[in-house]
Formats: structure tokens, C-alpha cells, sequence
């Protein structure tokens, strides 16, 4: 667990680990931490900002600035938070209380979105766009409450040998999940099992509410230890902030390294767009969520092992590469070109997604001084989620230049991204050096 370390921030913190557990909590955190993550994946198979949510927009407005929000307010909603929210919850002897709260308050958004369609139905669209808007946009807000609270349960909870595997499972069994799920989807997308537009769209909020009670809920059996609260030493939060910052050169590159992926990723929501403008039947939509899903659930062992065993700075480098890959191949397809080329694009976005959710945390805590975890992964998750503000910038490029020049920039950013990977270390190689 490495950055450069920041003594004297704070005094009588207890470095809390998983050594601190029994192997049977440790064994059941493991367990339902796998559940939880399945719980998710299936969530985002069933309502996402990258397929169904860009779907349900482009029913009611054509507007790409409008469909290039969707991905930052899931993104950035889950982000910004975080840094405020980091020494609240660093005070606090147990993080699970708090992750109950947030939970909540999250089931009650998410029932607002359900509730919509059924009670505004087709002859008020444009309030139903704007009542999903607002509690997609709360939904994940919170949602960057519950996400903090999370990385210090797992940092604690789970053996650090065993974390790359763990998220491999969360996704394993989520994907097997999530096939089911985007075939129910791909079914309520074409026919509606006799709803039509908007309630078959309500349907599936009302689906996934189930779902999230299952994710949320997992997770308050979850074994954690005291922790002793720090007696804070600095004037505030933007002090200690800005001694991390100085300080640390791993933290630094990898934030940097992280919003250049980031950037490449604002062309997520716009692969279905663009499959539509080429001509493809609305059916297709389906079948993208199918093959996305597909590929991500073949990937998750393969990614496991690699964060496991090699490297989570390597794997983040890797799912750049594909990002950028991704990014080339819609920037220069055309209509007279085989359609299944076209899939090669979800299938590496199932890559890309089974790559992040495998190594982007594993990465963040290895860069995290363990004395400052919550402060660490609050201020790096606020300042990515800081970045996604600007993304929707790119719908406006999107709008007015066109897809393709979209595609060219979110290809020079994962370039750039994977050419910043040589100006930071890799934290495990490291900590490998000082235990020698």
C-alpha cells in the first residue's frame, strides 16, 4: 500500500486490515460482498447511462447534449461527493451505519424514477424526462456516499491477496445475471410484454428496485471492527489535501493517468447513437446489450488473475489500450462495412467495464496511504468525478461537429492516457522493493 506517506495529519487512527478479522468474517464478507456485486451488475444491465438510459432519451428528445449527460451524472454523481464527505466518515467508528443511511435515501430516488412513467405516462413525456433526470441525478449523488463507504469496507474486510478475485466474482456471477437481465431487456425493448412507451421503460425501474433492496441489503450483514476515531492536526480539509498532493507522486500520475481514461470514455453512450444513424433496426440495441454483456462476463476471471497476480497499474494500461482500439474503429467505420465489425465495439466496452470494476479500486487503495484511506480514495474519486463535469461538453461537440470527430478525440485522450502510465510507479512493484 503505497504513495509517499503523509505523517502527521492525524493521531490515533488504527491501521485497520483484514488481519484484524476472523478467517470465518473474513470468508463471509467475501460472500456477500459477491452478492452485493452481483445485485449491481445486474442493476446496471437492467437501467444503465450507456445502453437503456441513452434508449429511453432518444424516445423523447434527439438532443446528443441531453443523451451526453446521462454517463457524467452516472460518473460524476458517484464521484464528486466523495472528498466531502472522506473525514466524516473517517470519524466514525463504523462505516456500515453510514452506508445504510445513504442506501436508503438512494431506494427512495430510485422509486421516484419508477413511479414516473406510470403516473405521467406518454401525455407528459417531457416532465418524465425531466423527473428521471433529477432522480437518476440524486441516485447516484448518494451514491458517491455509499461508493466511499464501500472501499473502506473492502480495504478492511477482504485480504488484499484475495481483492482481485473478489471483484472477478462480484462481476462473474453479476454478468451471468446480467445475460438473463439484458435479454428481459432486449424483450420489454421491442414489445413491452404489452406496455407501451413509457411503462415498459417503468417496468424495468420497477425491476431493478427489487434488485437494488437485494444490493443495499447485503451488505448490512457485513463484519467490521472498531475503528479508533483521528484527532485531526490540520487546519482543514484543503490543508491536508494540498500536503497529499505535494507529497505524493503516485497519487499525482494516477489521477492524471485516470481522467485521460475518463475522457476517452464520454463516447459510451453515443456507440448506440451511432449505430442508429448508420441504419440499424432498433432490435439491435438488444443485441449490443447482449454482446456487452457476454463480453464482460468472459473477461472477469481473466482480469481477476491479472490483478491477482500481475499488476493493477498493468490492467489499467490495458483497458486503455482496448478504449483507445474502441474509439479508432468507430471513428473510421463505414455503412458498406460487415455489421458484426460493429460489435467489436461492444465487446470491448464489455472488456473495458469488466476490466474497471476488476482493478480500478484494487489500483486506488495500493496508491492510498492506509493511514488516510477515506481522505485518499475521497479526494481521488471527487477530483475524476470533477473531470466528468466536462464531459458533457462533448455532446455539444457531438451536436455540432458530429459523432466521428467525437470518436477522434476520445481515441487522443486514451493515447494520451496510456502515454502518462510511464510517469508514475507502479505501487505494488514498490511495495515489493521496501519489503526487500
Amino acid at each position: 500500500m503505497h504513495g509517499a506517506l503523509v505523517f502527521g495529519l492525524f493521531e490515533g487512527d488504527a491501521l485497520l486490515d483484514s488481519s484484524e478479522l476472523s478467517p470465518q468474517a473474513l470468508q463471509r464478507n467475501y460472500w456477500l460482498g459477491v452478492l452485493n456485486g452481483a445485485a449491481y451488475r445486474l442493476s446496471l444491465a437492467l437501467l444503465d447511462g450507456a445502453i437503456v438510459l441513452p434508449w429511453f432519451v432518444s424516445q423523447i428528445t434527439s438532443s446528443k447534449v441531453v443523451i451526453g449527460l446521462l454517463l457524467p451524472i452516472q460518473n460524476g454523481g458517484w464521484f464528486l461527493p466523495q472528498l466531502f464527505l472522506s473525514r466524516y466518515l473517517q470519524r466514525q467508528r463504523r462505516r456500515v451505519p453510514f452506508y445504510n443511511v445513504a442506501s436508503n435515501l438512494r431506494v427512495l430516488c430510485w422509486l421516484a424514477l419508477a413511479a414516473g412513467p406510470f403516473l405521467l405516462g406518454p401525455a407528459h413525456l417531457q416532465a418524465l424526462l425531466a423527473l428521471v433526470l433529477i432522480a437518476f441525478t440524486g441516485f447516484w449523488l448518494i451514491g458517491g456516499a455509499t461508493g466511499l463507504a464501500f472501499s473502506d469496507l473492502v480495504a478492511q474486510g477482504v485480504d488484499p491477496s484475495r481483492r482481485g478475485s473478489f471483484f472477478a466474482w462480484r462481476n462473474l456471477t453479476g454478468g451471468l445475471l446480467a445475460v438473463a437481465g439484458s435479454l428481459f431487456v432486449s424483450r420489454v425493448i421491442s414489445s413491452g410484454f404489452g406496455l407501451a412507451f413509457p411503462r415498459n421503460f417503468g417496468l424495468l425501474a420497477v425491476v431493478n428496485l427489487g434488485v437494488l433492496a437485494v444490493m443495499f441489503y447485503s451488505l448490512s450483514f457485513w463484519k467490521e471492527t472498531d475503528r479508533v476515531p483521528p484527532i485531526d492536526k490540520t487546519p482543514g480539509l484543503g490543508h491536508s489535501v494540498s500536503i497529499i498532493l505535494r507529497r505524493d507522486r503516485t497519487l499525482r500520475g494516477f489521477l492524471l493517468t485516470r481522467i485521460l481514461f475518463i475522457g476517452a470514455s464520454v463516447t459510451t453512450s453515443f456507440f448506440v447513437v451511432q449505430a442508429a444513424e448508420l441504419g440499424g433496426p432498433q432490435r439491435l440495441n438488444g443485441l449490443f446489450l447482449v454482446i456487452y454483456t457476454l463480453s464482460e462476463l468472459a473477461s472477469n476471471l481473466m482480469w481477476g488473475w491479472v490483478s491477482d497476480h500481475l499488476s493493477n497499474k498493468l490492467l489499467l494500461g490495458l483497458t486503455g489500450g482496448l478504449a483507445l482500439a474502441q474509439n479508432l474503429l468507430a471513428t473510421v467505420f463505414q455503412p458498406s462495412w460487415p455489421p458484426a465489425l460493429y460489435l467489436l465495439i461492444f465487446v470491448m466496452m464489455g472488456l473495458i467495464q469488466s476490466g474497471g470494476m476488476v482493478g480500478s479500486l484494487n489500483l486506488l487503495l495500493e496508491v492510498s496511504d492506509p493511514r488516510e484511506r477515506s481522505l485518499y480514495v475521497g479526494l481521488a474519486n471527487t477530483v475524476m468525478g470533477v473531470a466528468t463535469l466536462a464531459l458533457p461538453l462533448c455532446g455539444v461537440i457531438a451536436q455540432i461537429w458530429g459523432l466521428r470527430p467525437l470518436f477522434a478525440l476520445a481515441a487522443g485522450l486514451a493515447l494520451a492516457g496510456l502515454a502518462s502510465l510511464g510517469a508514475w510507479p507502479d505501487p505494488r512493484a514498490s511495495a515489493k522493493r521496501l519489503e526487500a
